[in-house]
């Protein structure tokens, strides 16, 4: 139970860094657009395909704030994982 607990945090953690900086890499991309339009991917997923240019601000901000909710839940199952452990240990 303890290594799934452990595993968890990681691939969660990494989740929120690539969303964090897939929103920070969108902000700064909305300032050098050459088109009208982009396509966003994530992960190799196709997102959007046709973004205005536009809107490319409410893409990072959509991926960094779901990349800080991760972190967030990321933290709260970590201190219940060793909070958990601590206690079971005494």
């Amino acid at each position: 139970m303890r290594f799934k607990g452990f595993f968890g945090m990681i691939v969660l953690a990494v989740l929120s860094v690539l969303l964090l900086e897939k929103g920070r890499n969108l902000t700064d991309l909305a300032h050098t657009v050459g088109g009208h339009r982009i396509g966003i991917t994530f992960l190799g997923l196709e997102v959007d395909d046709k973004v205005p240019a536009r809107d490319i601000h409410s893409y990072a901000a959509g991926f960094m704030l779901t990349g800080l909710a991760v972190l967030a839940s990321t933290l709260i199952m970590g201190f219940r994982l060793f909070s958990v452990n601590r206690i079971n240990e005494s």
